[in-house]
């Protein structure tokens, strides 16, 4: 799903990723020749999503851009960083 501007996260996106995860990139800079579209297939390391920026309630509140990420399964919160390393050493 393509994501739009809000108030905690300014601009975003989710993926449903083939395991049934569903990834939120969040902070990001509106570009529209990166934005993906609903339904649209993104591979990991060839499609561009977003770049980092500093929109959200953060603005002001940080020096620089930077990227929120998370990710639920099944509804539920889940530590992005234990799912990111089990796929780089499977």
């Amino acid at each position: 799903m393509a994501g739009d501007a809000d108030e905690d996260g300014g601009w975003w996106i989710e993926i449903k990723a083939d395991d049934g995860s569903i990834w939120k990139y969040a902070h990001l800079l509106e570009d529209p020749n990166l934005t993906v579209t609903p339904s649209q297939r993104v591979y990991a390391g060839k499609t561009a999503i977003g770049k980092a920026d500093h929109t959200g309630i953060c603005r002001g509140a940080h020096e620089g851009a930077h990227l929120h990420l998370e990710c639920k399964v099944d509804g539920v919160p889940i530590d992005p960083l234990e799912r990111i390393q089990k796929a780089c050493f499977e």
